[in-house]
């Protein structure tokens, strides 16, 4: 049975057997984005999120996503480029800081990243298991 989905990215609906936040022509150039980031990263470890948008033109907006899925995580603690949604302080990776994460909106966001919004792009980005290479 197909499913209508609405894509995270574009914003048309398509069809797909199982539920999917990406449209496949979305996913094929956010899968390209990724992979194209976790390579510079392995070669270049810390780099700042400019560094990352300007050598690969790829956009801030992505690179935030991926902070925000937790696909890509800043090194410095007190960044200032991402905060929590809660509290607003600053975060590395997701929705949420650590204590809102585990308090009392816990529940409602467990299975969200940890993060929020800002705009300092000399942050540097790191990626968060070897495996999936999330830094910056």
């Amino acid at each position: 049975m197909s499913q209508n989905n609405l894509c995270k990215v574009c914003g048309r609906f398509f069809e797909a057997e199982v539920a999917s936040e990406y449209c496949p022509p979305c996913k094929a150039i956010d899968d390209q984005y990724y992979e194209s980031v976790r390579n510079y990263l392995s070669q270049r470890p810390r780099a700042s999120i400019f560094e990352v948008t300007t050598e690969l033109k790829i956009p801030v907006k992505t690179i935030k996503r991926f902070l925000r899925e937790d696909r890509l995580e800043i090194v410095e603690a007190n960044n200032g480029f991402l905060k929590c949604d809660v509290c607003n302080i600053p975060i590395q990776s997701g929705y949420l800081c650590k204590s809102c994460k585990h308090g009392k909106f816990g529940n409602k966001y467990n299975n969200a990243p940890e993060t929020n919004k800002s705009a300092e792009e000399s942050s540097s980005l790191s990626i968060t298991n070897k495996d999936s290479i999330k830094f910056l």
